[in-house]
């Protein structure tokens, strides 16, 4: 029984990354594309779940290593396995932060006076700090399901 180890190759890892959805979701060939150390979250018989880092696969068992040590789950016993998606948080952040920056420029447009250039003075960097914050809340880590038993 030959034990896939992951590849490192650039293929695999956007196969990994990207953002289509795995031809098959009951195929257990899409667990062959996953990299040693990704983080994966299972569900075993039972509604049991595990999380723990990517081990490898072969035709009848998952290896997934967790902090207490390394687990073997037969085939027969893995009902679905889920891939960490990235965090997108910075961008959420830097979007959030432009948002504010001209949220807070086009306070009082146009200015009338030296007055109203102060209130930009502080509603452009408080527009900023606003927009970070509300990016920097938005949920950004999901899981993409690899596979499901049929």
């Amino acid at each position: 029984m030959p034990v896939s180890r992951g590849d490192s190759d650039p293929d695999s890892v956007s196969r990994r990354r990207g953002s289509s959805a795995p031809a098959s979701k009951g195929d257990w060939g899409n667990l062959r594309t996953l990299i040693a150390g990704a983080e994966i979250r299972v569900i075993a018989t039972g509604h049991e779940v595990i999380r723990g880092t990517f081990r490898s696969v072969s035709d009848d068992a998952l290896i997934v290593d967790q902090t207490s040590g390394e687990k073997m789950l037969p085939r027969s016993s893995v009902i679905s396995v889920s891939l960490k998606k990235q965090s997108r948080r910075i961008g959420y952040v830097s979007i959030g932060a432009i948002a504010g920056v001209v949220t807070g420029l086009l306070v009082d447009w146009p200015p009338r006076c030296c007055y109203r250039m102060s209130s930009k003075v502080i509603s452009t960097p408080l527009g900023a700090l606003t927009g970070i914050v509300i990016g920097a809340a938005i949920p950004t880590v999901g899981w993409r399901e690899m596979y499901r038993m049929r």
